[in-house]
């Protein structure tokens, strides 16, 4: 879900500073998921990240982003047709039908309020009927196989 090679420090390790704010970047990431800064080419900081994940959460919950299948002639014109549709759609628009719990404005240096997301995302869960039991789909699956792989060796071993 998130491509740790494109990470950087929003922290300058020499001065302990927040990055500086630039514009006329190159686009970098995918950009069905890349957030409105990006495509207007100004320097990604965690505000952006966040946008980028609330595009993947719409993405999951409804399973396409209204920029998805734009047709286009170039990979240029499909990033700029991207980043245009993205402007022109309203936050409301995009998660009609969705809560919006994780909406957050943030200058470009703000730290997100983390402890608010994962309480959000808490409240969601419980909100709609699941256990915050922390038993994942995925465990159940691995422990589910463990246990049919020991009880098949134990019982059909080679003699």
């Amino acid at each position: 879900m998130v491509d740790f090679g494109l990470a950087k420090d929003f922290i300058n390790p020499e001065r302990g500073s927040h990055i500086v704010y630039n514009e006329n970047k190159t686009l970098i990431g995918t950009a069905r998921y890349m957030s409105v800064n990006t495509h207007l080419g100004r320097e990604q900081s965690r505000r952006d990240d966040l946008e980028s994940i609330g595009y993947l959460l719409i993405y999951f919950l409804k399973g396409h982003l209204p920029w998805q299948g734009l047709k286009v002639d170039s990979f240029n014109e499909r990033y700029k047709k991207i980043g245009q549709t993205k402007i022109s759609i309203k936050l409301e628009d995009s998660c009609q039908g969705h809560s919006r719990e994780f909406y957050q404005n943030l200058a470009f240096t703000e730290k997100p309020d983390y402890n608010m997301l994962v309480k959000s995302f808490q409240n969601l869960m419980t909100k709609n009927f699941w256990s915050l039991d922390w038993e994942f789909d995925w465990n159940q699956n691995i422990y589910f196989a463990n246990r049919e792989k020991i009880h098949s060796e134990r019982f059909f071993a080679p003699s």
